[in-house]
């Protein structure tokens, strides 16, 4: 549940919350109340509407589901809401940056280091 609310932007992630919670109760009430009259109903034959739905969930996943693993923020950003505000947050954190240069100081890390200066270039 948490991780559902995590990934929408702040000012929509209350009603995001209420959705997911609507749509858990609406699935537990289904699995309460209607899967046992309809295997009483169907027999075994109702295995074969849950392979269907199965597969309707497989391919709208497949087909609609964004993957975004290994990707950073920014480049998630880009995926939902466009290059915008990719440059958004570059121009905040730049700003940032900016604002606290004084008490920047620069990573033992080579590595994050050279990420920073790449940062820098790009601006």
């Amino acid at each position: 549940m948490r991780l559902t609310s995590q990934f929408l932007p702040f000012a929509i992630r209350a009603k995001g919350f209420v959705v997911f919670n609507f749509a858990v109760s609406l699935s537990l009430i289904f699995n309460q109340y209607v899967n046992p009259v309809a295997l009483n109903a169907l027999g075994w034959k109702y295995y074969i509407v849950y392979a269907c739905w199965l597969a309707f969930e497989a391919v709208f996943v497949f087909l609609f589901i964004i993957e975004t693993k290994n990707r950073t923020l920014e480049e998630t950003a880009a995926l939902f809401d466009g290059n915008g505000t990719v440059d958004k947050i570059s121009q905040q954190a730049a700003e940032h940056v900016g604002a606290n240069s004084g008490s920047v100081h620069e990573h033992s890390d080579p590595e994050k280091q050279k990420e920073i200066e790449e940062v820098n270039k790009a601006q």
